[in-house]
């Protein structure tokens, strides 16, 4: 994909004009070549060099200098679109600001303006920025007309902000640094009960600074560790501590909405979490609640945007099929499916995954057999490479289930050859994916349903104890094995089984 054409295509209709308007500044004629281009790509569903080439009537040299300069007249507009917009553009803005002036000597213009991006700094926890500043006010304080006398005074006051603005950006930037490297765990992992994929979280969770949120000198700082303990009761599904802390996330932001909502990015970020936390609770209003306010908000960029429609489709279905109100979902999937189609919509290789799989398995709890396998293609066809090391496992048992289902047993005998083998290259060969290969491999050869009635039977003994002991865990998260395990000895379908038991868990509660 050519990197211009990619550019353009997620402009906004407002940032087309803007750009256009800043690139009709270099026109030497009626129109420039630059102007020309941004509009034929534009009307480009799919580049093409030559048709463009030709339009213009450039060679390849001409046609590449174009481009090039198109590509940063584009970035130079954009910078100046949203340095109005964004509170670091603004900011950067007038520290640059601040350097000229001092450069010219105009210590007492410079200072003026050094005081209000102190202050705005201070204001939104901008602590990098505050270090910068301060350290411009020491460099200009010999050059100020005050006598020797307040200008010591000055240097030493100055002193001291420096190190209390050091000490809250160095915790702010250790915070930083942990929940980075519990985020790496989470995308790694994924959601996991194991004792060595846990110790490394562990290790972070019993740091001093961490267990004790009175260590926090700001709200930046306590923002980042209520997320890493977030992400944590997150993976581990201690869905009370979790909703506990998502709460927490939100009751701070609505109290520091400056510092801590710089854009819907986060907000959308934050009311994700929580609805997350909401389905593991059982907190259904409270998800209706928060959902609704998130899917409400406007989004400003593609960023956002892309955001929002995965935390708004992967909340969906998990709602689906945690409370199995399957009226509206055949709808719902066939909406993303067309905006995913539109290539409007840029995911992560991971949500994409994550989607395709969600939606896979309410199309098979729903009987839809052909169009699971669909959707679980699209996985098939990203590559191993896109797959979350907790997903391998999954997917591939997935793919076992619906071929069984749809009576492949012959392509299936020689799929779970290559399946055991791709599993084991990925050290994904776990007691989980060896204990279905082992089943399916003796099923699809039984001759009657009796046969395979016992089979399934010893297969539930053998998958309940996997779970209980939390290897086949993160199985039962993407997939409701058991009931599907069910389905097959009592002859029900596995939605009438999914139902019974929601049913006995609502009436416990």
């Amino acid at each position: 994909m050519d990197q211009l054409h990619q550019l353009i295509h997620t402009l906004s209709k407002t940032e087309k004009r803007y750009i256009k308007r800043m690139a009709s500044l270099h026109v030497r004629g009626d129109e420039n070549n630059y102007i020309k281009l941004f509009d034929l790509l534009n009307d480009q569903d799919e580049y093409n060099e030559s048709v463009l080439q030709n339009a213009l009537q450039l060679d390849r040299n001409q046609f590449a200098v174009t481009k090039n300069y198109l590509y940063n007249v584009i970035l130079d507009s954009l910078e100046s679109y949203y340095a109005n917009k964004n509170v670091n553009h603004e900011l950067d803005k007038q520290l640059h600001r601040v350097e000229i002036l001092f450069d010219k000597h105009l210590i007492v213009q410079a200072q003026k303006i050094a005081d209000r991006i102190k202050k705005r700094a201070i204001e939104l926890e901008q602590f990098f920025v505050l270090v910068k500043v301060i350290e411009l006010e020491l460099r200009m304080v010999h050059l100020s007309p005050e006598p020797l006398a307040e200008q010591l005074k000055t240097i030493y006051a100055l002193k001291e902000e420096n190190l209390i603005a050091w000490d809250k950006l160095l915790q702010v930037n250790n915070y930083k640094h942990y929940y980075y490297q519990i985020t790496y765990n989470a995308l790694k992992f994924g959601l996991t009960n194991k004792a060595d994929e846990l110790d490394a979280i562990k290790e972070i969770l019993n740091k001093e600074e961490i267990e004790n949120e009175d260590n926090c000198k700001s709200a930046t700082a306590l923002n980042y560790l209520q997320a890493i303990k977030l992400r944590y009761y997150n993976m581990i599904q201690d869905s009370e501590k979790g909703l506990e802390y998502s709460g927490k996330q939100l009751k701070l932001m609505m109290e520091h909405p400056k510092i801590l909502i710089p854009s819907n990015l986060q907000y959308i970020s934050r009311l994700y979490s929580h609805c997350t936390m909401c389905l593991y609770a059982g907190s259904i209003n409270e998800f209706e609640q928060y959902f609704n306010e998130m899917i409400g908000i406007e989004v400003q960029n593609k960023h956002e945007e892309a955001n929002l429609f995965f935390s708004r489709y992967n909340l969906a279905m998990q709602r689906d099929l945690v409370y199995l109100s399957l009226n509206e979902t055949p709808k719902y999937i066939a909406m993303m499916q067309k905006s995913l189609k539109s290539d409007d919509i840029r995911l992560s290789s991971v949500q994409q995954a994550i989607l395709f799989l969600q939606a896979a398995h309410l199309k098979f709890i729903m009987d839809q057999i052909d169009d699971a396998q669909d959707w679980l293609n699209l996985i098939l066809n990203m590559g191993n490479a896109s797959l979350r090391d907790d997903m391998y496992t999954v997917v591939y048992i997935k793919e076992m289930i619906l071929n069984f289902e749809n009576g492949n047993h012959q392509y299936l005998e020689s799929r779970i050859r290559a399946i055991k083998r791709l599993l084991s290259n990925s050290n994904n060969l776990n007691e989980t994916s060896v204990a279905f290969i082992r089943f399916f491999t003796k099923v699809i050869k039984c001759v009657n349903s009796k046969e395979q009635t016992v089979l399934f039977e010893q297969f539930k003994i053998e998958i309940n104890t996997l779970i209980q002991t939390g290897e086949a865990r993160q199985l039962s998260n993407f997939i409701d094995v058991m009931s599907w395990i069910e389905s097959k000895i009592i002859k029900k379908p596995i939605l009438y089984i999914m139902k019974q038991k929601l049913q006995i868990n609502t009436t416990d509660k």
